[in-house]
């Protein structure tokens, strides 16, 4: 799947659904938008409505829209006229959140926060009645199934499952209930409603068994999205620093499908794990909060990682980097250094101020370098590490290769000559998506962590080139990679693993193909024409491909050649390099375009 249309609105969407053509959008400004949806690729909004507070969560039945409106409970909005929409009824008394329609009777189940759950009538949308409620089912997202509603909640950090029965909708009653770590946002059934899934922030989706609607059972959870922070790889494990939920255990020994086998929790929910490195038998972790530390955790039963030793510290770590029998911990404004000779017994050997908090950090040599603000740090002498240089850069991470430091900073990747560590200086910064969290390197590849994963080659390091990119489910906190795979850490998204390989398109060095056939304007921003003289053909088949070889369009079109043009719709791709391709009876006549919407 693959994004073909976007249309930018302010306040926050929080809930949509669809009738024919149009798409109603409601939002934390208020406003119930009309999204004329017939061209997927060009939405644009056709009307609006000012509502009495937020739109939370919207559904339609008949010619009617209801939406949760915050503190003002259930709204009506007649949309018969989709252009011009217009309020008919609401019932308050109540926070309305999410909304669910039932598809045989004239009623709505209502969403409520800590109010539970609200059943509304809704035979007359001009005149709304809440017939029952029930207050025992805190709840933020509802799902109706049979006779049966299924309602998502969360109390002291527990992902709640309420199975409710319907049958009488005057009088609903709790029949069932489930417990989970996590934070429940969003739930739903499918026929034979054997199966209920829950999306659990922390957590990811859990599957809960049904056969007892009295007695629903977690299964199993299927995907462990929890907040990935940072990351370790060893072998085929994969440590993963998760916040609240502690440091989790993964096995990627299957790539495509990894498996949380283990996990050491934090003392409460309060304190967080943001760091983790691995070295052999030991995970060095440091959580802050209530208990803050520098621990180490014997994960040589991968299964059941246990504490092995701690040193306390009332700083919040931020990277780790281990050496040897040192570990080197940037802090905010301060860097350490820990003996790790004895896991069991980590001593503190070593300490410098720093100017600044600290995010990523990078090993080459003597010398540490630590992001932001690109400290570089003397450590020949691991007991006395001195502070030698900073330098302007508000960054997230930083990775070092000969005299080059390439550090992720907001909307670019900038490099740095580090030749004098006295004195580094800026030699160039090519633009990245949004802000940059974390850098790795491979070879001659940088990958910079931001709002997704980008790749960059740095054969010329003064003039970086971005080859790849990756969408992913969330922001990059941290990147990190072995010989096979690239891992990224994607905050609510969980953990990512990419192949790490190599694709090369041959290029010609002209945007003209043979036949004459040429495409202009080049670059664009995403409208192009494919003109020439060459042989006529009744039938084209046409390819594109992005800078990693991806085919991310093929279709057949009309006849062009001969004084013929074609108009070819690339508005809906991420700017970037592409290559078009023209196949006929005349061969293949590869093209390089360059989309950019910057212009």
């Amino acid at each position: 799947p693959y994004e073909v249309g976007d249309l930018p609105l302010s306040g926050d969407p929080t809930g949509v659904a669809l009738k024919d053509s149009f798409a109603i959008v409601v939002g934390w400004d208020s406003f119930f938008r009309v999204i004329n949806v017939a061209n997927p690729r060009s939405p644009r909004e056709v009307a609006s409505l000012f509502l009495p507070d937020f739109g939370l969560g919207v559904d339609i039945k008949g010619d009617y829209a209801f939406v949760g409106c915050a503190h003002a409970g259930l709204v009506s909005v007649d949309i018969s006229d989709p252009l011009n929409p217009q309020q008919r009824g609401q019932v308050g008394g109540f926070t309305g959140i999410w909304v669910v329609c039932d598809t045989a009777r004239p009623l709505a189940y209502v969403a409520g926060g800590a109010g539970g759950l609200h059943i509304i009538n809704i035979a007359d949308p001009s005149s709304l009645v809440r017939i029952s409620a029930l207050a025992t089912t805190p709840t933020i997202d509802v799902f109706k199934a049979d006779t049966f509603v299924y309602l998502t909640g969360s109390t002291a950090y527990q992902s709640n499952l309420y199975v409710v029965s319907i049958a009488d909708s005057a009088h609903p009653r709790l029949v069932g209930q489930s417990l989970a770590d996590g934070w429940s946002y969003s739930a739903c059934a499918l026929s034979p409603f054997s199966w209920a899934y829950t999306c659990d922030g922390w957590e990811g989706l859990h599957v809960i068994r049904l056969a007892n609607p009295a007695s629903p059972v977690v299964d199993t959870a299927v995907y462990s999205a929890w907040g990935s922070e940072d990351l370790g790889v060893q072998d085929s494990l994969v440590f993963c620093a998760c916040g609240w939920a502690g440091m989790k255990v993964l096995s990627a020994g299957t790539p495509q499908n990894p498996q949380e086998i283990g996990s050491y929790d934090t003392l409460n929910n309060w304190d967080e794990v943001h760091m983790v490195a691995v070295k052999d038998s030991f995970a060095y972790i440091s959580w802050f909060n209530m208990q803050s530390g520098f621990r180490s955790i014997d994960v040589s039963d991968p299964a059941h990682p246990r504490l092995a030793g701690a040193a306390p510290d009332d700083n919040q770590g931020q990277a780790i980097v281990i050496r040897d029998t040192l570990a080197f911990v940037a802090q905010d404004y301060f860097f350490e250094v820990y003996n790790i000779a004895r896991p069991r017994q980590p001593v503190r050997i070593g300490q410098c101020d720093l100017t600044a908090s600290a995010w990523g950090m990078w090993l080459q040599d003597s010398l540490a370098f630590v992001a932001p603000e690109l400290h570089i740090v003397d450590v020949r002498d691991p007991a006395h590490p001195v502070l030698l240089s900073t330098t302007s850069s508000n960054s997230g991470g930083v990775a070092v290769k000969d005299t080059f430091a390439y550090c992720a900073a907001v909307d670019s990747l900038e490099v740095f000559s580090i030749a004098n560590p006295l004195s580094p200086h800026l030699l160039t910064a090519v633009p990245t998506t949004g802000i940059g969290y974390s850098v790795d390197l491979q070879g001659l590849v940088v990958y910079v962590g931001c709002y997704r994963l980008e790749a960059f080659d740095i054969s010329n390091p003064t003039s970086p080139v971005r080859v790849a990119h990756f969408e992913t489910p969330d922001f990059v906190w941290r990147v990190s990679h072995d010989s096979s795979y690239i891992y990224a850490a994607c905050s609510e998204g969980g953990l990512c693993i990419f192949r790490s390989c190599t694709t090369a398109i041959a290029e010609g060095a002209s945007v003209a193909a043979s036949g004459g056939l040429r495409l202009l304007p080049n670059p664009t921003t995403g409208m192009v024409v494919l003109t020439g003289s060459g042989p006529e053909a009744d039938r084209h088949l046409i390819s594109v491909r992005d800078a990693a070889g991806r085919e991310v369009l093929r279709r057949l079109s009309g006849k062009t050649g001969r004084g013929g043009s074609l108009r070819l719709d690339l508005r809906w791709l991420p700017d970037g390099c592409y290559f078009v391709k023209l196949d006929d009876h005349d061969g293949s006549k590869p093209m390089k375009v360059i989309v950019s919407k910057r212009r």
